[in-house]
């Protein structure tokens, strides 16, 4: 019986190894203002954050594209973005510390209609739990 069940893996064993192939190609290169120390992205995939010197973080999207740039008073060594993609986790030694991110958006409303003050802010509220 044992055997058997060698032989029959030394005949699978060939199939289950297929050689593959990988395509690539480089979507654009980046210049920073300072070499990286650490690097991180969210879980969605839509941002990079890069850890710089003394306490910098660049907020790249998905394409590389600057997008924000954080001067935090913290010089850490390491990043890491927290599941939900609300706050940095940052280390330096037995330090830790942890930044909440609130992206915030702007939208042209100008030629909208409106009520109220021109400067008036406005908050969209997301209701995701609908029953």
């Amino acid at each position: 019986m044992l055997r058997m069940c060698v032989l029959t893996l030394l005949f699978l064993l060939p199939a289950a190894i297929v050689p593959a192939e990988v395509e690539w190609q480089v979507n654009g290169n980046l210049k920073l203002d300072s070499d990286p120390i650490d690097m991180t992205t969210s879980a969605d995939g839509q941002r990079v954050f890069v850890l710089q010197e003394n306490g910098k973080i660049q907020v790249l999207d998905a394409w590389g594209r600057p997008q924000e740039s954080l001067d935090l008073d913290f010089a850490a060594e390491k990043i890491a973005v927290s599941p939900d993609g609300e706050r940095l986790i940052l280390n330096k030694g037995k330090e830790v510390q942890l930044v909440s991110l609130e992206f915030i958006k702007k939208i042209d409303i100008s030629g909208s209609p409106f009520k109220g003050p021109d400067d008036a802010k406005v908050v969209v509220a997301v209701y995701s739990d609908f029953q």
